[in-house]
């Protein structure tokens, strides 16, 4: 599927529009799709973001007018696009329904609810306050795709391990205010901290006039602290961390399936709902708007949470239940009308995929029969997930059951494909899709040129659906002595 991504980023729009639309666009790619953006105007900083990603195109008509609709109609016809994701507050109705008449589709993502209307065909607020109530006037045949489900997360943070639990005392602080600051609220967050028994780690975008004033702040603490710009590893830095100090924007979805406990401070109207959300659902400590923070109120709160084990814990609990890294591939669901996703398997996957590997049925498509031990599967488990060049898939439904699993072992530039369909989900047509959105996923992940399938000759279902999902049967083959069908599917 091919993806047009209208975003603007600077160091006065911000980066938030252009990195929502990266992590779809990380998504799409993974699943072997191809996303373009179209841009007006795009910091450098964020175009290399962007590279190894997609292809990013110069928006040539003036911004938000509409020669800019009709150029970006026109841009996704050329490139075969099915989508135009639109992010940003200057795409007003008349837009999105200019480049609806031109026979595309449109999902509009949202955090404001500010128009009077909306026509696109999907509405994405991956937000913690999302609600259909704040869309009023929407067509008949729009969409509405809101909260935290379809929180979308850029690739690095979907590949991290979240933190397991929290120190008995808080003392790596990482603080984040947002890629510009405008307000500068960075250095009084840190002059707060001074005397208090902490090491800092300060996140300041490239677009960030006040660098000068967070390196003074330091110095006037004394505190241990390192400054980074420009941070292309916040996942990393998010992992060390014991508690962060963060604007209550799209930071904080990323915090809180990492595992990091947060305080927030609303610096735009765009982010009260995010932290007023998390705080309802005891995800975050708010402290509100920083117009009305003074350096002893962020202290006070800060101090408090240092030695509280107790309630840090629970907000890490809180954060990770909130988000769970899937919302990009469950949006691209939507899209494709796919009737399921694929999430990576993880240890908690670990007795279900047991269970189904010793089903009855399943052991009598294996070229294996025999019932499996625990302790045998365990050891294979954990070596599978630990495997670099493995990748195994669970397979979720809309209504987020575990429909099966799917997996490959590459080597070079084939992978194997083994499938199986959780025994109370067969016969609901999930197998077809189950083995067509893993392809996309191994095509889009790895270097393999072409999948082989090997199949019990006696096993007419799964030629059945091997065959609709696009394989193509080769001459037999065998497997561990025993006779099989061999299928491939190229990419």
């Amino acid at each position: 599927m091919n993806i047009l991504f209208r975003a603007d980023g600077n160091s006065t729009i911000g980066a938030g529009h252009i990195m929502r639309c990266l992590a779809l666009a990380q998504a799409l790619k993974d699943c072997g799709g191809n996303p373009v953006f179209l841009c007006s105007d795009l910091a450098e900083g964020f175009k290399e973001r962007l590279n190894g990603v997609a292809t990013v195109e110069n928006l040539k008509a003036e911004a938000y007018t509409q020669d800019d609709a009709v150029e970006t109609a026109a841009t996704a016809k050329n490139i075969g696009a099915e989508w135009i994701v639109l992010d940003g507050y200057n795409f007003d109705d008349a837009y999105v329904t200019s480049l609806k008449d031109s026979g595309v589709q449109v999902l509009r993502l949202d955090d404001h609810s500010h128009l009077s209307s909306y026509s696109a065909d999907f509405i994405l607020n991956q937000n913690a306050h999302a609600a259909a109530n704040q869309y009023p006037n929407i067509a008949q045949d729009t969409k509405l795709l809101l909260g935290c489900s379809y929180t979308m997360l850029q690739r690095a943070f979907r590949n991290s391990s979240p933190q397991a639990g929290v120190p008995i005392t808080a003392k790596k602080i990482l603080i984040t205010l947002g890629g510009s600051d405008p307000e500068n609220v960075t250095p009084m967050v840190i002059r707060a901290l001074k005397g208090l028994e902490v090491e800092l780690t300060v996140i300041v975008g490239g677009g960030n006039p006040h660098i000068d004033d967070v390196q003074n702040a330091i110095s006037d603490t004394g505190l241990p602290a390192e400054i980074v710009v420009n941070a292309n590893n916040m996942h990393e830095l998010m992992n060390t961390a014991d508690l962060a100090i963060t604007a209550a924007g799209s930071t904080c979805y990323e915090l809180a399936y990492m595992g990091v406990p947060m305080i927030t401070i609303i610096v735009a109207d765009n982010q009260v709902g995010v932290a007023e959300g998390l705080s309802s659902k005891n995800a975050c400590v708010n402290l509100g708007w920083n117009t009305e923070l003074t350096e002893q109120s962020i202290a006070d709160t800060v101090a408090n949470l240092l030695g509280d084990e107790a309630k840090r814990k629970a907000l890490q609990d809180a954060g990770k239940s909130v988000i769970d890294g899937s919302g990009a591939f469950r949006v691209l669901m939507q899209m494709n009308e796919s009737p399921l996703y694929l999430r990576q398997a993880n240890d908690d996957d670990c007795e279900i995929i047991f269970k189904w590997a010793n089903d009855a049925d399943t052991r009598a498509a294996s070229f294996s029969s025999e019932q499996i031990p625990w302790e045998d599967h365990t050891k294979w488990y954990t070596e599978k997930l630990a495997d670099a060049n493995h990748l195994f898939f669970v397979g979720m439904n809309s209504a987020d059951e575990p429909v099966g699993q799917v997996r490959f072992d590459t080597e070079g530039d084939t992978a194997m494909i083994s499938v199986s369909v959780a025994p109370e989900m067969r016969g609901k047509k999930y197998a077809t899709p189950l083995i067509a959105e893993g392809c996309k996923r191994c095509f889009g992940q790895t270097n393999a040129q072409m999948i082989d399938a090997f199949i019990k000759p006696e096993n007419e279902a799964s030629k059945a659906v091997f065959t609709k999902a696009g394989f193509t049967e080769q001459d037999p083959s065998d497997v561990n002595g025993n006779a099989a069908l061999h299928f491939t599917l190229k990419r």
